[in-house]
């Protein structure tokens, strides 16, 4: 879908390709938490094992982890050094590990 909102805004304006490069910019800011939560939640909380789906019982919304995305976004938007996409990797995966285990969920 991006590829194709590209390809249309590059012929409509040529002359305007430097907005796709901060749009990617941005993404590149914004999506390296989310992974880093997810293995955080993996191999950190889990021990690198889920339980099979057939006797889990779902829980209500936990919002741990979107309280660790927006405080690592935060972090990365302000921080003077480092790779911003590193630094919001590393970011998400400290900050959810500490509130899991501050909550104790």
């Amino acid at each position: 879908m991006i590829l194709i909102i590209s390809a249309g805004a590059t012929l409509c304006r040529p002359y305007q390709i430097s907005f796709l490069f901060t749009f990617l910019n941005l993404l590149g800011t914004i999506v390296p938490p989310l992974p880093g939560i997810i293995l955080a939640d993996y191999f950190i909380i889990h021990h690198g094992s889920y339980a099979r789906l057939e006797g889990v019982k779902f829980h209500n919304f936990n919002i741990i982890p979107w309280i660790a995305w927006v405080l690592s976004l935060v972090l990365v938007f302000t921080l003077p050094f480092g790779l911003p996409s590193l630094n919001g990797l590393i970011l998400g995966a400290v900050i959810y590990t500490v509130l899991m285990k501050i909550t104790k969920k």
